[in-house]
């Protein structure tokens, strides 16, 4: 067996914040539960919101039918790469 080195990464954590006597970092698990319980939110209130714009609309129509949206002269290519 080939001898393999652990390889070590010079890896640190974010420097803790400190606002109004109050210590907060990304090592506490009290800050990485409200940071994902808040990206969580956004995304869940952004959904709908895209839905509705006309981006949200266009996407909707080429997922239901690429060649109907191409016929109202939505470019298909462009949305879809």
């Amino acid at each position: 067996m080939a001898d393999r080195r652990r390889r070590r990464y010079n890896f640190t954590f974010a420097p803790d914040l400190r606002i109004a006597r109050i210590q907060q970092g990304p090592q506490r698990l009290d800050f990485q539960y409200f940071f994902i319980l808040t990206g969580v939110t956004l995304v869940l209130l952004a959904g709908p919101a895209s839905d509705a714009s006309p981006l949200g609309k266009a996407l909707v129509a080429i997922s239901d039918n690429d060649v109907r949206a191409s016929l109202i002269g939505l470019n298909v290519y462009l949305f879809c790469g």
